[in-house]
């Protein structure tokens, strides 16, 4: 029989998970059926699982030049598995696999804390502590992204192999190295740190030697040989598309030896804008300041987390675009689970009770703060209220969304169609479907005029092209209201 003690605990932790549950959901789910979700990537992940779903290999269309095989892009074979829940839960998937799966690595939080501190009351608060960590509200407030399921496979890594429990630990791997083809160099990291955190047990040593191995002759694997023959017939010619880092060199090879020869240059770069625009200046340190009022300045105690760290640091500032430095998107999830965990593992070392309680609620109340403020005072670019469940432009439109969702039913299941934006997502199920003004070989075409304009940076432009479909003598406009607008290819 359960004592009273226990199941108020079990009460109280089912409320808190809960609770993050409901919350995630309203970021991330509202967001979708309030037409916020992007062709970029959601609806050409959307597209990839309903090939999958057929067991079809995706040549994506929502990607204008398009792939011949999309895994030539990024090696992502996690949504195979995923795929079979379309028929069940259609274009809401995808989120809501990744919500479950962010409140699984959060059991996951729990678990491996619970396990070295033998405290559940330490380890839900260590939980608490991962729910709250701004970088799981950037990442659900950008669609879906493989990484952050992958991701949520690291606690459970921790977990296992501190149990010893080799076959469980594979198996999260495996689901790591799918998830992402960038994610097995991190493992890669992880591994080689769990080598040195467990420097005085020869089992362990060996077994995390072997998974590092792994790791690193999968990414190496991928990216030389894998992704570059799928890619060589498609749009991506033969060559990796993902590597944009300009400032070390033109390849992997050069990028190494410059962070070899040139450790200090390689450092120096982690700080500052390198890419020169002052519009970008204070990102790179605004994320450094957040990380460690979120638990990251603990790890400085802790330095083969830091170690663990350092190719999710490296992806981010060496990169050429701006918005991988900041906090927006999903550039940040790697951070949560390890920043956590480190932190966590610290203070279990902390013999005084008292001290310790008032660091663990200390750090939960400045990190709940430092997430409020990512979501309304930053230097990186994002849609604030696809972030902002807390106020009314989150929930509304500037357009009647209801009758959005019945015009979509105009379009046939089977139709090419041409959509805007943030339509895509919602209809593409289906073998050919383009992100306007791609239109390619569409029947239909179905715009939204108050509505995300991308890749357009010109209303003139946009409403002119608009006049010319109008005018165009092979379109007829059978739809003509709440701002949204049909176009159907004469035979």
């Amino acid at each position: 029989m359960l004592q009273s003690n226990d199941i108020k605990f079990r009460i109280t932790k089912a409320s808190v998970f809960f609770f993050f549950a409901m919350l995630y959901g309203i970021i991330s789910l509202v967001n979708h059926y309030m037409f916020r979700t992007n062709a970029h990537d959601y609806g050409i992940y959307n597209q990839t699982l309903w090939d999958y779903a057929h067991f079809r290999i995706n040549n994506n269309s929502v990607i204008q030049p398009g792939f011949g095989n999309i895994l030539s892009d990024h090696f992502e074979l996690l949504l195979m598995l995923i795929s079979p829940f379309y028929y069940i839960f259609g274009s809401y998937t995808l989120l809501i696999f990744q919500v479950i799966s962010i409140l699984v690595g959060g059991q996951g939080v729990f678990k491996y804390v619970e396990l070295i501190s033998e405290n559940k009351k330490f380890a839900l608060a260590a939980s608490i502590h991962f729910f709250l960590f701004f970088a799981i509200y950037s990442a659900l407030a950008f669609d879906y992204h493989n990484n952050v399921p992958g991701t949520m496979t690291i606690p459970w890594i921790f977990y296992f192999i501190h149990k010893n429990q080799w076959k469980q630990t594979f198996f999260c791997l495996i689901i790591l190295l799918i998830s992402k083809e960038n994610m097995a160099l991190w493992g890669f990291f992880i591994f080689i740190s769990l080598i040195i955190k467990y420097r005085n047990e020869k089992k362990k040593i060996l077994w995390s030697g072997i998974f590092a191995g792994i790791c690193i002759v999968y990414f190496l694997l991928v990216v030389k040989l894998i992704i570059p023959s799928l890619g060589s017939s498609s749009g991506s010619g033969g060559n990796y598309l993902h590597f944009r880092y300009a400032a070390l060199g033109s390849n992997m090879t050069e990028a190494i030896k410059t962070i070899i020869t040139k450790p200090l240059y390689a450092l120096k770069l982690l700080f500052v804008n390198h890419l020169g625009n002052p519009d970008y200046n204070y990102i790179k340190a605004e994320l450094h300041i957040i990380i460690l009022l979120s638990g990251g300045i603990l790890l400085f105690f802790r330095p083969y987390y830091l170690l663990m760290l350092l190719p999710v640091y490296g992806q981010k500032m060496f990169c050429d675009y701006f918005t991988y430095w900041g906090l927006g998107y999903h550039y940040s999830i790697e951070f949560a689970p390890i920043i956590t965990i480190g932190a966590f593992t610290f203070l279990n070392d902390i013999k005084k009770e008292k001290t310790k309680n008032i660091i663990v609620y200390s750090l939960l109340i400045i990190t709940a703060i430092v997430t409020a403020h990512t979501f309304d005072s930053t230097r990186t670019h994002f849609i604030r209220q696809k972030q902002r469940f807390y106020t009314k432009p989150h929930y509304v439109r500037n357009f009647d969304i209801k009758e959005s969702y019945t015009s979509l039913k105009l379009i046939p299941a089977d139709a090419k169609v041409c959509a805007q934006d943030e339509f895509v997502s919602h209809l593409c199920f289906r073998r050919n479907i383009y992100v306007y003004p791609s239109i390619e070989d569409a029947d239909y075409i179905y715009l939204n005029t108050n509505s995300n304009i991308y890749p357009y940076w010109d209303d003139k432009k946009y409403l002119s092209d608009i006049d010319s479909l109008r005018n165009a003598k092979e379109w007829e406009n059978i739809y003509d209201k709440n701002f949204t607008l049909i176009f159907k290819r004469k035979k």
